[in-house]
C-alpha cells in the first residue's frame, strides 16, 4: 500500500514538474513573440514615417523645380535661389554645415541641367528620425529626392535676326520684293526682306479678314460657328500689362534702341508703300494702334512681374488718314474717305512732307521710328488696337509695320534679336507664280521626340492656286517635313478648293490652300501637327546661310501675286513648366 501510494506520489510530482517546465517554455515563447512582433512594428512605424517624410521631400523637390525652372534659361542664379527658397518654405532649408547629406544635415542642391538650359535639376536630401530604430544605434535615415523640371518658353516666330516682318516699301509697278532683298534699316543700318510685313488688325475689322485676335466682329463671312456674325469666338480683350494678344520679343544683350517701321495707320493702294489698308470700301472711324515695351525682368510668363519702360502713348491713337501724294498709288476708297470721321477726327494727309513735326503720329509715315533706347536685357514689345468702348471700336484698318533692334553683341558674342513670341500676324504679298518661304519658328534639340504644333488661321487665302509645305532643317538641310493636319467648323463652307479638310495619314508634305481663287481654309483655323523624331538635331540644325540653328521655313507656291494676312502660332505640345517624370 505504502509502495503503492509512494509511486502515486511520484508520478504526480513530476507531473507537477512538467507543467511548471511547459509554463516556463511558454512564457519564454511568448516574451521572445512579443519582442518579435514589438521589432516588427518598430520597423513597421520606422519605415512608414520614413516612407511618409519621403513624400514630402519629394513634393517639395517638385515645388522647387517648377518654382527655379520659370528663371531658365537666361537667369541661372536666380533660378537656383528661387528653388532653395521654395524648398526653405516647404521645410527644407539647405545647412551648409559639416555632416553627410540626409544622416546629418539637410542638403538642397539646385542647378540648371548640363544638357537641357531650360531644365532645373533640384536633389533634397534630409535626416528622418527614427523611433525604434534607435535601440539598434540607427538613429536617423537619409531620405533623398529628385526632382526636374523643364521650362518650354513660347517658341521664337518670324526672323532668326535683329529685324522683323521686313519688306519692300514698294510702288506701282515694283512689287516684288523676295526674302534676303536689301533694305535700308534704321540708323543707317540694313536689313533684309522677310517676306512679310508684320502686321494688326482694328478692333472693328472682320475676323475673316485673317488676324485672329483683336477683332471683335465676325460678320457674314463665316459661315461656320458664325453663321450670321457676331462676335469673333477668338476676341482677346486687353488685359492689365498686356494690351493686346500678340508681343514681340526683343534681345539686346548690351544694350540698345528699339526702332518701328512705319507706326502710324496710313492708308496707301493696294499692296503698295507698307500695305496699310482699310478693309472696307468706306472708311467711317479714325485707327489706334498701341506699342508699349516691358522689361521682361526675367520672367516672360509673368507679366504681372515686368516694367513698363515705353509706350507709344497717344502718339498714333485716333488717326483718319492716308497718303495723298500718289507715290504709293492711290487708295482706291479714296473718294469715299469723309472730311470728319464717325468719331470725330478730322482726315489728314500722311504723305511724306506733309508734317515737320515728330509728335505727329503721321510724321513716321515710312521712317524708323526710335521707341526707346533701352539698357541690357530681355524686352516684350506689345502691339494693340483701340480696346471696347474707345469711340474708335469700329474701326476696320489693317495697319503694317516692321521692327529692328539696333546694338552691339555682348562679351560672349550674343547679338540683338527680335522675333513673334509664340504668335504673330503677317501681311504676306506675294510676288507672283514660283516659290516663296520665310522663316517660322525656332525648334532646338531639346524638343526630340516631341510634337511640334502649328496653328494658322485664314492661311493662304489668294487669287490663284496655292500650296504650303513646311520645312525642317533637321540634318543641316531644308526638306519637306511630314505632318497631320485638321480644322475647326468652318472649312469648305465660305469656298472650297481641291484639299481635304484633315489628314490623319502622316504622310502629307503640301496643303493646297487654295485653288483658282477658292481657298477651303477662309476664316478656318487649321492645325498641323509635326511628330518630332527621338534623332532631331543629332546631325544639326543649321543649313547654309541660316543665322542660328533650329530655325523651320514656311513655304508657299503659287501660280500669281497676291496678298494675304495670316495669323500664326507655333508651340510644344505640353505644359509650358512641367516636371520630367523619370
Amino acid at each position: 500500500m505504502d509502495a503503492i501510494m509512494s509511486g502515486s506520489g511520484a508520478s504526480h510530482a513530476e507531473t507537477r514538474s512538467r507543467r511548471i517546465v511547459s509554463r516556463g517554455q511558454a512564457l519564454v515563447l511568448f516574451v521572445m513573440s512579443i519582442i518579435a512582433i514589438l521589432g516588427f512594428t518598430a520597423i513597421v512605424i520606422d519605415v512608414s514615417s520614413y516612407w511618409a517624410t519621403t513624400l514630402r521631400v519629394q513634393r517639395a523637390a517638385d515645388a522647387a523645380a517648377l518654382a527655379g525652372a520659370v528663371f531658365l534659361p537666361g537667369d541661372a542664379s536666380s533660378g537656383v535661389s528661387k528653388a532653395q527658397a521654395e524648398a526653405t518654405k516647404n521645410g527644407y532649408t539647405n545647412n551648409g554645415g559639416s555632416g553627410q547629406c540626409g544622416v546629418a544635415r539637410t542638403c538642397v542642391v539646385a542647378s540648371q541641367d548640363a544638357v537641357n538650359p531650360r531644365q532645373m535639376d533640384v536633389t533634397i536630401a534630409a535626416p528622418v528620425g527614427t523611433f525604434f530604430m534607435r535601440v539598434f544605434g540607427i538613429d536617423t535615415i537619409n531620405a533623398s529626392r529628385t526632382a526636374k523640371a523643364v521650362y518650354v518658353l513660347p517658341v521664337p516666330m518670324g526672323s532668326p535676326e535683329n529685324f522683323y516682318g521686313t519688306y519692300c516699301v514698294t510702288r506701282p509697278g515694283h512689287t516684288s520684293c523676295p526674302a534676303n532683298t536689301p533694305i535700308p534699316g534704321a540708323a543707317s543700318t540694313t536689313v533684309y526682306s522677310t517676306g512679310f510685313w508684320g502686321a494688326i488688325q482694328a478692333t472693328g475689322t472682320d475676323h475673316a479678314q485673317g488676324d485672329a485676335f483683336i477683332p471683335l466682329d465676325d460678320r457674314t463671312r463665316s459661315l461656320g460657328t458664325n453663321p450670321s456674325g457676331g462676335t469673333n469666338p477668338n476676341y482677346a480683350a486687353p488685359t492689365t500689362n498686356n494690351l493686346g494678344p500678340y508681343n514681340y520679343e526683343v534681345e539686346l544683350p548690351a544694350g540698345g534702341t528699339l526702332y518701328v517701321f512705319d507706326p502710324t495707320a496710313c492708308a496707301v493702294g493696294d499692296q503698295l508703300g507698307t500695305g496699310d489698308h482699310w478693309n472696307d470700301g468706306n472708311p467711317a472711324y479714325s485707327v489706334t494702334t498701341y506699342y508699349n515695351l516691358y522689361d521682361v525682368n526675367n520672367q516672360p510668363y509673368d507679366y504681372a512681374g515686368q516694367t513698363l519702360v515705353a509706350s507709344s502713348g497717344d502718339l498714333f491713337a485716333r488717326e483718319y488718314q492716308y497718303d495723298q501724294s500718289g507715290t504709293y498709288g492711290t487708295p482706291s476708297y479714296s473718294g469715299d474717305i469723309t472730311p470728319t470721321s464717325l468719331d470725330g477726327v478730322e482726315r489728314e494727309d500722311c504723305s511724306d512732307g506733309a508734317t515737320a513735326t515728330a509728335a505727329e503720329g503721321r510724321f513716321w509715315h515710312d521712317k524708323w521710328w526710335p521707341m526707346a533706347t533701352v539698357p541690357a536685357g530681355t524686352y516684350r514689345l506689345n502691339i494693340a488696337s483701340a480696346s471696347l468702348g474707345a469711340p474708335n471700336q469700329a474701326a476696320t484698318f489693317e495697319n503694317d509695320w516692321s521692327l529692328e533692334a539696333v546694338g552691339n553683341s555682348d562679351a560672349s558674342g550674343n547679338k540683338p534679336r527680335v522675333h513673334g513670341f509664340g504668335r504673330m500676324v503677317g501681311y504676306n504679298i506675294i510676288a507672283g507664280s514660283g516659290l516663296q518661304s520665310f522663316y517660322l519658328a525656332q525648334i532646338g534639340r531639346e524638343y526630340a521626340g516631341k510634337t511640334i504644333e502649328i496653328d494658322l488661321f485664314d492661311p493662304g487665302d489668294i487669287g490663284g492656286t496655292g500650296t504650303l509645305r513646311i520645312q525642317s532643317p533637321d540634318g543641316d538641310a531644308y526638306n519637306y517635313a511630314r505632318f497631320t493636319y485638321r480644322t475647326d467648323g468652318n472649312c469648305g463652307r465660305t469656298r472650297g478648293s481641291t484639299d481635304a479638310c484633315s489628314d490623319s495619314t502622316g504622310t502629307r508634305q503640301g496643303i493646297t490652300t487654295a485653288s483658282g481663287g477658292n481657298s477651303s481654309f477662309n476664316d478656318t483655323w487649321l492645325q498641323i501637327l509635326v511628330p518630332l523624331p527621338s534623332t532631331y538635331g543629332q546631325s544639326g540644325l543649321t543649313p547654309p546661310g541660316v543665322p542660328g540653328p533650329g530655325w523651320w521655313k514656311i513655304e508657299y507656291e503659287t501660280t500669281s501675286a497676291a496678298n494675304d494676312t495670316t495669323t500664326w502660332m507655333v508651340s510644344i505640345r505640353g505644359n509650358p513648366v512641367h516636371l520630367i517624370v523619370p
